[in-house]
């Protein structure tokens, strides 16, 4: 999912903002970064009812910070 198409199709960060109960700043963060919590796009994919899709979880990627 890309950040991109989050601010499109919530018409603005603004409005993306509203549509996700966080602030605008949160959304900047986002952008700053480039990535988007994975949590936040699972709940991008319910409200957008499928139009953006999250990204699909990858068992070699180390989501939690710890070595295996």
């Amino acid at each position: 999912m890309n950040i991109q198409d989050v601010i499109t199709y919530f018409r603005g960060p603004a409005c993306a903002a509203r549509a996700l109960d966080t602030t605008p700043q949160n959304i900047s963060g986002w952008i700053a970064e480039g990535v988007i919590p994975r949590g936040r796009q699972y709940e991008i994919q319910v409200k957008s009812q499928g139009a953006l899709v999250a990204e699909s979880w990858d068992p070699a990627r180390n989501y939690q910070g710890i070595k295996p």
